[in-house]
C-alpha cells in the first residue's frame, strides 16, 4: 500500500493525523502505522485519503483490528472486498465487519449533556443528564450496529453459512470513549446491573434486571440487539473503546521502536471484590505490566445466533456468553477497560 504519510495534495488534513505526523512523542505510533501498512490491504483504494482526512478514526480502527488479528495468529485472507476481514483459524473461516459510532451533522446532544454533568451544581440535574447520556450511547451504538446488519452480508456467497461478527468502537463523544462496556452489555443482552456492597465497600453480589425495551429520542422503542430477528446472522460483537494514537504509541514502544521515550499510563481495571474500578499507574519503561494488541478487546457471543461462536477461536480474549441462562465468560488477569496515556520524547 502507498506510504501512509505521503500527504494528499489539496485536502484538509485531520488534526489527529497532523499530530501523528509532526509530534515527536508519537514517533513509535507513526512507525507502527508505517509497518502495519506494508502488509495491510487497501480493499477500497481510498484508505490513505480517508486516513489523512475525514475518516482518520475509522481507518485507524481497521488498522488496529488488522494488528490484533495478525498478532493473534489469525490468517487474514485477501480474496473479497467485503466484509472488512475474512479470517481463518483452526481451519475455520469467519468474517468481521468494522464500524464506529459517530457524531452526525450538527447534533449537540452529548456535548450539552456532558456540559451539564461537568458544570451544573445541581446533583439532580447532573443525574438526569447522565441518564440521558446513557440512553444516547445506546441509541448511537445501536444505530451503528443495525446499519451494518442492514447490509445483509450473510447473503454474499462467500459469507453464507459462516460466522459473522461486527467489530465496534464507540467514538461519538468523550463519554463513549471513557465508558466501560456495561452499557453495551445492557443493549446487547437486555440486562441492567445493580451491585450490593457491605459497609466496607466489598462487593457482595451483582443483580441482573431484565430490560426488554429501550426508547430513542424520537420515542421509537427498540429491543436488545441479540433479541432481534435481524441479528440472528451475527455470531458476536467485538468491542474496543481505546481507539487512540496512544494505543499505537504504547505498542510501538513495547515493540522496541525507540527507547528515547517516557510513557506513563493510567488505567482502570475491573476489581472482582468491588463494584468500583481499581486505578493503576505505571511507566511502560518499568515493564511492570504486559500489554498486547488485544488488551481491552471484548468478544460478546450472541446466544441466539444461527452460527454460534466457538470461544476457542478467541482464546485469551475477554469473552462474555450466556450459558444455562446465566451470563459468564473469561477475563484476563490484567484487563484495563479505559486508559489515559502521557508520552514525552527524549529527542
Amino acid at each position: 500500500m502507498k506510504k501512509p504519510f505521503e500527504k494528499i495534495v489539496g485536502k484538509e488534513l485531520n488534526d489527529s493525523f497532523r499530530q501523528l505526523c509532526n509530534e515527536n512523542k508519537f514517533y513509535p505510533a507513526k512507525q507502527t502505522v508505517i509497518d502495519l501498512c506494508k502488509r495491510f490491504q487497501d480493499k477500497d483504494g481510498n484508505f490513505i485519503e480517508q486516513f489523512q482526512t475525514n475518516g482518520f478514526q475509522q481507518r485507524l480502527w481497521e488498522l488496529l483490528l488488522f494488528a490484533i488479528f495478525e498478532s493473534e495468529g489469525f490468517t487474514i485472507m485477501q480474496g473479497h472486498s467485503t466484509p472488512d476481514f475474512e479470517l481463518n483459524k483452526d481451519e475455520k473461516t469467519f468474517f468481521i465487519e468494522a464500524t464506529t459510532s459517530n457524531m452526525t451533522g450538527m447534533d449537540k446532544t452529548s456535548k450539552e449533556l456532558i456540559n451539564v454533568i461537568k458544570h451544573n451544581p445541581s446533583e439532580t440535574e447532573q443525574l438526569v443528564a447522565f441518564n440521558k447520556l446513557k440512553d444516547f450511547y445506546i441509541e448511537k451504538v445501536g444505530s451503528s450496529l443495525f446499519s451494518k446488519v442492514s447490509k445483509n452480508y450473510q447473503e454474499l456467497k462467500w459469507v453464507k453459512g459462516n460466522q459473522l461478527l461486527l467489530a465496534i468502537s464507540p467514538i461519538h463523544d468523550e463519554f463513549a470513549r471513557q465508558n466501560s462496556d456495561y452499557l453495551l452489555i445492557t443493549y446487547l443482552y437486555g440486562y441492567e446491573f445493580s451491585s450490593v456492597e457491605d459497609n466496607h465497600g466489598n462487593l457482595l453480589k451483582v443483580d441482573y434486571v431484565e430490560k426488554n425495551l429501550f426508547e430513542k429520542r424520537n420515542k421509537i422503542k427498540i429491543s436488545p440487539f441479540f433479541n432481534t430477528v435481524e441479528s440472528k446472522y451475527i455470531s458476536g460483537v467485538l468491542f474496543f473503546n481505546d481507539l487512540t494514537i496512544d494505543k499505537f504509541n504504547r505498542m510501538g514502544f513495547i515493540n522496541g521502536l525507540t527507547e528515547k521515550m517516557i510513557i506513563l499510563r493510567s488505567c482502570d481495571i475491573y476489581d472482582i471484590n468491588s463494584s468500583r474500578a481499581k486505578e493503576i499507574f505505571y511507566f511502560l519503561n518499568s515493564d511492570v505490566y504486559k500489554e498486547d494488541w488485544k488488551q481491552g478487546v471484548s468478544i460478546f457471543h450472541n446466544p441466539n445466533a444461527l452460527f454460534p461462536l466457538n470461544e476457542k477461536l478467541f482464546d485469551g480474549f475477554r469473552q462474555i456468553w450466556i450459558r444455562d441462562g446465566k451470563m459468564t465468560g473469561f477475563i484476563p488477569k490484567f484487563f484495563p477497560f479505559n486508559s489515559f496515556t502521557l508520552s514525552d520524547a527524549l529527542f
